[in-house]
Order: C-alpha cells, then sequence, then structure tokens
C-alpha cells in the first residue's frame, strides 16, 4: 500500500505510475521580466522536486528521481556557466532504498557563504524507518558530494517515527540549521510538529534535535529556515505559534537557534489554511516570503507573498489608535504614524534579552521619525500610552 498522503502526489508529480516528469531549467537576466528557452536537465521520466542553489557562476539543481518508486534517489546537476549546460547528475544518497516513505516534502538544499553545496532529503535506508533526515555537502562546486550524515536522533520514545519537509542553512561560521517535520506525537494530521537541530561543525555530527522555537505544543507542518547576513538564523512557520489563530509567522534567533523573538505574522490575515511555503532571506535582512492559502473560500488555493519591509500596523479592532512604523528593517531612521486621535506616549526598545535600550517620549502628533542608535538587531518596539500598550518587532541592519 502506498502511505499516507502519497497517491495523489505520485499520480500528480511523476514517480513512473503516471506521467513523465522531467526538470527543466530556465534564466532570467532583466530581474525576472523575461526567461530563457527552457532546457531538460534529466531525462529519467521520474524525476520530481526540484531545488536549485547558486554562488557565483554555479548553478546547483537538487531534485528527487523517483522512476522506480516507492524507492526514491537524489541527484544534483551542476552548471559552472550559469546555467548554459548541465554536467551529468551527481547521486547524493550513498545508502540504497530499503523502506517506504511519506511521498512529499522530500528533499531541499542550500549554499554556504563559500560556496559550499548542503543537500538534505528524506532517506529510506533503514528498513525499520519511516523516513529518516540525511544531509550530504560538496566543497567542490557539486563535482562530488561526501558521507552521508543522519541529522534525526533516534534516541528518545517515539522518535522513530514519519519525518519530512527538510530545510537548510548555513552560516558564515559554517554552522548548520536543519529543520523537519516529525510525528512522533502520532499519525494524525493534528500530530505534526516542527524540529530543530543544529551542527557546529559544518555538518560533520548534529546536535539531538528540539522543538524548532519552543513550538512544542502548536500544529507545524509546513516551515522554512534561512540566515541573514550578519548570522542571524530565521524561521517561517505555518502554524497558529502560540497565538489564537492560523499564520504566517516570522521569528530570528541571534544565539544559534537556543531561542528566537516573540512570533510576528506577516500576513495580512489569520487563519484560512495556510499551507506550503518558500522564502529567501537578502542581504539586508528582509525575508521574502511565498505562500499557499485558501482566504478565497475553503478549497480555493492561491498564492500570497509578503516580505518583512512592509509598513507594520499594530493595534487591537477596538483601539482607537492605529499605529504603523516604517521602514523595517530600518538602518536607524524610523518614521511613526499614529492614524486616529493622537496621544501623548513613549516609544520603548528592547533587545532579545529583554533589555531596554532605546526610550524616548512621543509628543501629540500623527506622524513623526525617530533616529534609532542601537546596534543592528531585532527588537521588540513598544508604544505605551495612558490606555494601550502596542507591540511589534523591529528590525535594525547596519
Amino acid at each position: 500500500p502506498l502511505p499516507e498522503g502519497s497517491t495523489e502526489n505520485v499520480a500528480l508529480r511523476g514517480g513512473g505510475l503516471e506521467g513523465n516528469f522531467n526538470i527543466w531549467y530556465s534564466s532570467s537576466t532583466d530581474n525576472g521580466q523575461t526567461f530563457s528557452q527552457p532546457t531538460i536537465i534529466t531525462t529519467s521520466n521520474g524525476s520530481v522536486f526540484p531545488a536549485i542553489g547558486v554562488y557565483n557562476n554555479y548553478v546547483h539543481v537538487m531534485y528527487v528521481d523517483a522512476s522506480n518508486y516507492p524507492c526514491a534517489n537524489y541527484f544534483v546537476s551542476t552548471s559552472s556557466n550559469n546555467g548554459s549546460v548541465f554536467n551529468t547528475p551527481i547521486q547524493v544518497n550513498d545508502g540504497a532504498c530499503a523502506a517506504t516513505v511519506n511521498f512529499e516534502g522530500l528533499n531541499n538544499m542550500t549554499i554556504a557563504p563559500d560556496g559550499t553545496v548542503h543537500a538534505i532529503w528524506v532517506d529510506a535506508r533503514r528498513p525499520t524507518g519511516n523516513g529518516d533526515i540525511y544531509t550530504a555537502r560538496s566543497v567542490d562546486n557539486g563535482q562530488n558530494f561526501g558521507t552521508n550524515i543522519m541529522v534525526n536522533s533516534l534516541t528518545s520514545v517515539g522518535v522513530d517515527a514519519q519525518q519530512f519537509y527538510p530545510s537548510i542553512a548555513v552560516d558564515a561560521d559554517d554552522n548548520v540549521y536543519v529543520s523537519f517535520t516529525d510525528m512522533r506525537l502520532g499519525t494524525e494530521w493534528e500530530d505534526h510538529r516542527a524540529y530543530l537541530a543544529v551542527s557546529v561543525d559544518g555538518g560533520d555530527s548534529f546536535a539531538e534535535e528540539t522543538p524548532l522555537a519552543d513550538l512544542d505544543n502548536d500544529l507545524c507542518k509546513y516551515h522554512k529556515l534561512g540566515v541573514s547576513e550578519n548570522g542571524e538564523l530565521v524561521a517561517v512557520v505555518l502554524s497558529s505559534a502560540g497565538m489564537p489563530d492560523w499564520g504566517v509567522y516570522h521569528l530570528v534567533s541571534q544565539d544559534g537557534g537556543a531561542t528566537f523573538s516573540a512570533p510576528f505574522n506577516i500576513s495580512d490575515v489569520d487563519g484560512d489554511a495556510p499551507n506550503e511555503l518558500s522564502i529567501v532571506v537578502t542581504s539586508d535582512g528582509t525575508t521574502h516570503a511565498v505562500w499557499a492559502d485558501e482566504r478565497e473560500g475553503m478549497g480555493v488555493t492561491n498564492l500570497y507573498y509578503s516580505n518583512t519591509t512592509n509598513i507594520t500596523s499594530i493595534g487591537s479592532e477596538n483601539d482607537e489608535v492605529n499605529f504603523r512604523f516604517y521602514p523595517n528593517p530600518t538602518t536607524g531612521e524610523l518614521n511613526l504614524i499614529l492614524e486616529g486621535t493622537s496621544t501623548e506616549g513613549e516609544i520603548i526598545l528592547t533587545d532579545i534579552q529583554g533589555r531596554v535600550v532605546f526610550r524616548n517620549s512621543i509628543p501629540n502628533m500623527n506622524q513623526f521619525a525617530l533616529n534609532l542608535d542601537v546596534p543592528q538587531g531585532l527588537y521588540t518596539i513598544t508604544l505605551s500610552t495612558q490606555t494601550n500598550l502596542y507591540t511589534s518587532l523591529l528590525m535594525v541592519t547596519k
């Protein structure tokens, strides 16, 4: 029998059962205005789940060869000339398939600041496993991949469960962060949880995984990691994240994933069944996110986009004042707008350790500007008035 959730995916996405699926590549040199004629990378007729990474002139494409479903192998094909020609694909997994896995969210990849290629996937080499998370890296621009490393631990009760949807991020100090969906709590939809495992030796070994951002009580299936240029670990999760309703929550860690900032919803709606997710963290610290949700109606799924530079509005539906500020992230200059009744108050910035780093009274007016002389990092910004408190997150970059 097919594993839970796999029938539709295999039928629609290949796997050698229905349809001949291959991986194609196209690029744009004019900021997405036009794209080149697509070129084919695979010919196995069972290639699915492409992921892409770029470093200088190198373009790396990772994919799943599921032509022998329910077994899957993982390959990376590399171009050294900006995608003009791709080399013969290199198989990444060094163990043979011996078990069935949940056929969704099987693989991912990232490129480290030094060009090292890190691949991650759901591996089925253990006959008694339900899909383990494995990773391997290439230090020669995708020509060869090293020994496969198992990420998830099997030392605790219940951890030998379905694991999938891996995400991977690497910082300039060669710390490797891996998150994955885990169903150790049970087999129902509400049992999905996101876990985080960290390597401080470039991916040679991983500490035992822990709930991502301490979301051990919150359902989370879709999630992604990224690293900013200054080394902050970014997590975006489609979850309730301890809040009353579902959202696309953005969290930041400045201590290697040990602790995270309070979740901040970058979507403009609550609930509406967000699913699937892709993020990019750019050099200026901006997080760009794309996801699907059903805000147009149950069963009606469309794609939506947001980023952390959007003007931020905070308050509640019963407030007479709507507090907005921009830009976010900021290099120090901050514009604040109070829509509605103007009021006197105080602006307070606290760092991730809860220390107050900036405090300033605000005049009885609707618009004003501040110059924040604080180090770069993630802060909680609070507007305090006689009747209300408004809080949100602010990223300061230099």
